[in-house]
Protein backbone atom coordinates (compact mmCIF):
# COMPACT_ATOMS: atom_id res chain seq x y z
CA UNK A 1 0.00 0.00 0.00
CA UNK A 2 1.57 3.54 -0.79
CA UNK A 3 2.68 5.40 2.05
CA UNK A 4 0.18 8.18 1.73
CA UNK A 5 -2.89 6.57 1.10
CA UNK A 6 -1.73 4.26 4.57
CA UNK A 7 -1.58 7.55 6.49
CA UNK A 8 -4.30 8.84 4.88
CA UNK A 9 -6.36 5.75 5.96
CA UNK A 10 -4.25 6.23 9.39
CA UNK A 11 -5.43 10.15 10.36
CA UNK A 12 -8.23 11.20 8.00
CA UNK A 13 -11.21 8.07 8.13
CA UNK A 14 -14.57 9.12 7.72
CA UNK A 15 -17.85 7.29 7.86
CA UNK A 16 -20.57 7.32 4.97
CA UNK A 17 -23.70 5.20 4.83
CA UNK A 18 -23.94 2.78 2.36
CA UNK A 19 -27.12 2.05 0.52
CA UNK A 20 -27.29 -1.11 2.29
CA UNK A 21 -27.41 0.98 5.53
CA UNK A 22 -23.81 -0.67 6.30
CA UNK A 23 -20.78 1.06 7.99
CA UNK A 24 -18.47 2.12 5.62
CA UNK A 25 -15.22 3.71 6.27
CA UNK A 26 -13.21 5.51 3.65
CA UNK A 27 -9.95 7.82 3.57
CA UNK A 28 -10.97 10.78 3.18
CA UNK A 29 -8.93 11.99 0.54
CA UNK A 30 -7.60 9.54 -1.88
CA UNK A 31 -10.90 7.96 -2.03
CA UNK A 32 -12.81 10.35 -2.14
CA UNK A 33 -14.53 9.24 -5.24
CA UNK A 34 -16.19 6.74 -3.15
CA UNK A 35 -18.16 9.56 -1.50
CA UNK A 36 -19.81 10.56 -4.55
CA UNK A 37 -21.05 7.60 -5.37
CA UNK A 38 -22.21 6.57 -2.10
CA UNK A 39 -23.97 10.18 -1.56
CA UNK A 40 -27.95 9.39 -1.87
CA UNK A 41 -29.36 9.37 1.45
CA UNK A 42 -32.06 7.27 2.54
CA UNK A 43 -35.39 8.85 0.42
CA UNK A 44 -33.43 8.31 -2.62
CA UNK A 45 -32.24 11.93 -3.45
CA UNK A 46 -28.54 13.19 -3.35
CA UNK A 47 -27.09 14.53 -0.27
CA UNK A 48 -25.60 18.12 -0.74
CA UNK A 49 -22.19 18.36 -0.61
CA UNK A 50 -20.45 19.56 2.04
CA UNK A 51 -17.66 22.42 1.63
CA UNK A 52 -14.49 20.59 1.83
CA UNK A 53 -11.65 21.75 4.43
CA UNK A 54 -8.08 22.32 3.02
CA UNK A 55 -5.32 19.60 3.58
CA UNK A 56 -2.65 20.16 5.90
CA UNK A 57 1.18 20.28 5.73
CA UNK A 58 1.17 16.39 7.61
CA UNK A 59 -2.14 15.28 4.44
CA UNK A 60 0.74 15.45 1.30
CA UNK A 61 3.42 13.27 1.34
CA UNK A 62 5.05 15.61 -1.50
CA UNK A 63 6.23 12.14 -3.69
CA UNK A 64 3.77 13.30 -6.43
CA UNK A 65 0.82 10.75 -5.91
CA UNK A 66 -1.34 9.86 -8.54
CA UNK A 67 -4.17 11.40 -6.64
CA UNK A 68 -3.13 13.72 -4.46
CA UNK A 69 -4.41 15.07 -1.48
CA UNK A 70 -4.38 18.66 -2.91
CA UNK A 71 -5.58 17.62 -6.51
CA UNK A 72 -8.77 16.15 -4.53
CA UNK A 73 -9.51 19.03 -2.52
CA UNK A 74 -9.19 21.03 -5.47
CA UNK A 75 -11.71 18.85 -7.58
CA UNK A 76 -14.37 18.90 -4.33
CA UNK A 77 -14.08 22.51 -3.94
CA UNK A 78 -14.88 23.02 -7.68
CA UNK A 79 -17.97 20.66 -7.12
CA UNK A 80 -19.53 22.33 -4.18
CA UNK A 81 -19.28 25.85 -5.08
CA UNK A 82 -21.05 24.57 -8.76
CA UNK A 83 -23.66 22.91 -6.60
CA UNK A 84 -23.99 26.12 -4.40
CA UNK A 85 -24.09 28.40 -7.69
CA UNK A 86 -26.86 26.19 -9.64
CA UNK A 87 -29.06 26.02 -5.77
CA UNK A 88 -28.49 29.89 -6.26
CA UNK A 89 -27.06 29.68 -2.57
CA UNK A 90 -24.40 31.57 -1.64
CA UNK A 91 -21.19 29.59 -1.11
CA UNK A 92 -20.66 28.92 2.66
CA UNK A 93 -16.90 30.09 1.84
CA UNK A 94 -17.82 33.80 0.36
CA UNK A 95 -19.49 34.05 4.04
CA UNK A 96 -16.52 33.77 5.45
CA UNK A 97 -14.53 36.48 3.63
CA UNK A 98 -11.24 36.33 3.80
CA UNK A 99 -11.32 32.47 3.73
CA UNK A 100 -13.00 32.50 0.85
CA UNK A 101 -10.41 34.78 -1.82
CA UNK A 102 -7.46 32.05 0.26
CA UNK A 103 -8.89 29.22 -1.28
CA UNK A 104 -9.83 30.80 -4.38
CA UNK A 105 -6.16 31.44 -4.50
CA UNK A 106 -4.71 28.22 -3.55
CA UNK A 107 -7.09 26.98 -6.26
CA UNK A 108 -5.37 29.01 -8.99
CA UNK A 109 -2.06 28.23 -7.78
CA UNK A 110 -3.06 24.77 -7.32
CA UNK A 111 -4.35 25.05 -11.49
CA UNK A 112 -1.13 26.65 -12.62
CA UNK A 113 0.75 24.55 -10.48
CA UNK A 114 -0.85 21.30 -12.46
CA UNK A 115 -0.60 22.64 -15.62
CA UNK A 116 3.20 23.22 -15.57
CA UNK A 117 3.66 19.54 -14.17
CA UNK A 118 1.63 18.03 -16.96
CA UNK A 119 3.73 20.97 -19.32
CA UNK A 120 7.26 19.07 -17.67
CA UNK A 121 5.63 15.56 -18.18
CA UNK A 122 5.42 16.21 -21.82
CA UNK A 123 8.64 17.46 -21.88
CA UNK A 124 10.25 14.59 -20.51
CA UNK A 125 7.95 12.04 -22.59
CA UNK A 126 9.20 14.06 -25.89
CA UNK A 127 12.82 13.40 -24.69
CA UNK A 128 12.22 9.86 -23.86
CA UNK A 129 11.05 9.52 -27.37
CA UNK A 130 13.83 11.25 -29.09
CA UNK A 131 16.47 9.14 -27.26
CA UNK A 132 14.52 5.83 -28.12
CA UNK A 133 14.16 6.79 -31.91
CA UNK A 134 18.21 7.54 -31.72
Amino acid sequence: MHHCLSACLGRLRWHVYSKTSNLEVAPRRHLATAASSISSNSSGGSAAPVCPTEPGPEDCCQSGCEHCVWEVYNQELKRYMQYMQQQGLPAQQAAAGKKASKQQLAAASLDAFEQLERQLQQQQEQQQQQQQQQ
